[in-house]
């Protein structure tokens, strides 16, 4: 299975924007993928069509298309010439100073209430106003100006207040309280170390040295679920690389990553991902320096 890179391409700048716009009489398209990103799509020219969860959606120009992180999808050009900008980021990366106590896997869990897509056609005026953004971001790394990058990550920081203001976007840091994140950190460490191990309660409440119940309350107060849901959610997370990226089979994945059976992990897998996990190996998973 081809694994497609998603790379920064501006210095300083943990983004990834598409280069020149170069209209093409050919009819390029996108497999069906995922990746830990944000990505952003504004039509420049032409029609894309945006597939997810078997919905087409028409890029035209003026339109934007946002796209949430790990949410399948492919993309296919239905007109000649047609051309688009694209961003994809992570917001933890762009303000890491803010999320010192989410890693990786947490911060995907506290995303995960967000809607799959936000379709934006071009008459609306936040529309303009978002599009208007994207494109001085895209001007800017074409160009590539003195002290650019500065530039971008400013237009970002705008981009990402009107997204908020919108509601277009959940503010990930509104879905945890920093303090209380502090307190089950080491629990969240001995999850990310020992998933694919049997991981009770009692092992936890061993780990702050408190009460079971009280544990749970405060694990659900950080993350916005139970310990139990949670280390399921990680060893989905988990399980989501190894399916897109080995040949290792249905029940080998469910093994590694914990789960004590392949139905039972087939139950939880499709619970959370809305599919089953066979259907999710067909699925090439984008990987690089944003994750």
């Amino acid at each position: 299975m081809n694994v497609e890179l998603v790379e920064n391409n501006v210095p300083g700048v943990p983004i990834r924007i598409s280069k020149e716009l170069i209209p093409s009489e050919s009819l390029a398209c996108c497999p069906i993928h995922i990746h830990d990103d944000i990505e952003i799509l504004a039509g420049t020219g032409g029609q894309l069509d945006i597939m997810i969860d078997e919905q087409i959606i028409p890029l035209r120009e003026g339109d934007v298309v946002i796209i949430n992180r790990r949410v399948p999808h492919s993309t296919a050009q239905v007109l000649p010439y047609t051309t688009s900008i694209l961003l994809q980021f992570r917001i933890e990366k762009l303000r890491a100073d803010e999320f010192e106590n989410v890693n990786k896997y947490l911060s995907l869990i506290l995303a995960d209430t967000e809607k799959k897509y936000t379709f934006l056609p071009s008459e609306r005026s936040v529309t303009r106003e978002l599009f208007s953004i994207i494109a001085h971001i895209h001007e800017e790394s074409v160009q590539e100006r003195d002290t650019y990058g500065i530039v971008i990550k400013g237009y970002m920081e705008v981009l990402l207040g009107l997204l908020y203001r919108h509601n277009i976007l959940y503010r990930l840091e509104d879905g945890y309280n920093k303090e209380t994140v502090k307190r089950v950190w080491p629990l969240i460490e001995y999850i990310d170390r020992h998933y694919p191990e049997p991981i009770t309660l009692d092992t936890l409440s061993e780990c702050l040295h408190l009460n079971r119940e009280y544990v749970c309350r405060l694990f659900k107060e950080a993350t916005g679920m139970p310990p139990i849901e949670y280390i399921n959610y990680v060893r989905v997370l988990k399980a989501e690389t190894l399916l897109t990226t080995t040949h290792m089979s249905i029940l080998e994945i469910a093994m590694n990553v914990g789960f004590s059976s392949a139905s039972y992990f087939n139950r939880i897998f499709k619970k959370r991902r809305g599919i089953s996990p066979s259907v999710y190996k067909t699925i090439t998973y984008a990987k690089g320096k944003l994750m």
